[in-house]
């Protein structure tokens, strides 16, 4: 849906926004902070699959944003686990009406 240019050049620039209540859950659930973010857009674009376009919205009775929504895994270190480990994220993001920041609506491992 979104140029994939476009959402690289703005992830790699840490133009990243947490635009939905739940992207501000799911960040500071998981100690996501915008570089970490950014590095996931990126791997999900080169790395990762495609799942749709979903419509989110950023809280209850607020905006809505047509997002794309991506998964990508990858080897983590789990301190808790005490191991590397494949990690799956779901993201769901667009690109902001000025075209100049990506708009995050979800940020989560899979099954939380």
């Amino acid at each position: 849906m979104y140029d994939t240019a476009e959402i690289l050049a703005l992830a790699e620039a840490e133009n990243v926004q947490l635009w939905s209540n739940g992207a501000r859950r799911d960040a500071a659930k998981w100690s996501l902070d915008i570089p970490d973010l950014s590095r996931l857009i990126v791997a999900a674009l080169q790395r990762g699959r495609f799942l749709g376009v979903e419509w989110c919205e950023s809280r209850r009775g607020g905006p809505w944003a047509a997002c794309e929504a991506w998964v990508i895994t990858q080897r983590e270190w789990v301190e808790t686990a005490g191991k590397y480990m494949g990690l799956t994220y779901y993201l769901k993001f667009a690109v902001s009406r000025t075209g100049n920041i990506l708009l995050m609506a979800s940020n989560h491992p899979e099954n939380t």
